[in-house]
């Protein structure tokens, strides 16, 4: 967590202060951060100040950018960005977000020029803005599974068991590259999705042996609680 926010505050000062406050961390719980990092108002203020003054199609398409792992091509994003706004949008979308100073282009892929101007642009958006662009790189990745199954959980508001299945599968194809902490983000994310109080146990204490597997025995109790409680 210390290493994450170190990394995500860039030498800010000002991110070095408030980000502990705005995640509200307990120093006798080493948690998981979140993908997009809550920014206290002040740190929102900062990082997404000149956004409402930027055109439509650069704001979506810092939207898509701000949706995605950091992956995707910026031909990619601009597909997404595409499908969202229903009209062709060119790379020249881009120009006012590098005049703005808030993302680069480098080596074909969008990079926001400090990491949380990626999170304040993901915050200052609508729920319903948010659900668009990711159901939009979902259809951008439907040839790789991992990223699309990923989107479509981002888009989901409640349960969705179809969902959940494929979360499921994410985490088995990560847990057999080894990638234990992928599987146990996948499988506790799936559990949040599943309507069938069964799956949801099973996939938690499965979550749970994973979280013991890294020796982090606090996500591992946390994960052993709720299973218990549904069961």
């Amino acid at each position: 967590s210390r290493e994450r926010l170190l990394e995500e505050a860039a030498g800010n000062p000002l991110a070095l202060i408030e980000l502990p406050s705005a995640l509200r961390l307990d120093a006798g719980r080493d948690a998981w951060l979140p993908h997009h990092l809550p920014l206290s108002a002040r740190l929102e203020g900062a990082f997404a100040a000149r956004l409402p003054d930027l055109p439509g199609a650069t704001r979506a398409l810092l939207l898509v950018a701000a949706a995605d792992d950091g992956v995707a091509s910026l031909a990619e994003l601009l597909r997404a960005t595409e499908i969202v706004q229903g009209v062709p949008v060119g790379v020249d979308a881009l120009t006012p977000a590098i005049s703005a100073r808030l993302a680069e282009a480098e080596g074909g892929q969008l990079r926001f020029r400090h990491p949380l101007a990626r999170s304040a642009v993901y915050q200052t958006a609508s729920i319903s803005e948010r659900q668009a662009v990711h159901v939009a790189l979902a259809e951008v990745f439907d040839g790789q599974p991992d990223r699309s199954a990923w989107h479509r959980a981002a888009a989901t508001i409640g349960e969705d068991e179809s969902v959940a299945l494929e979360l499921e599968a994410v985490a088995e194809r990560a847990q057999r590259r080894g990638a234990i902490a992928a599987a146990i983000a996948a499988l506790e994310r799936s559990a949040e999705l599943s309507s069938n109080p069964e799956p949801k146990a099973e996939r938690l204490l499965r979550a749970a042996e994973s979280a013991a597997e890294l020796s982090r025995l606090d996500v591992a109790a946390r994960l052993l609680q709720e299973a218990e409680q549904i069961a």
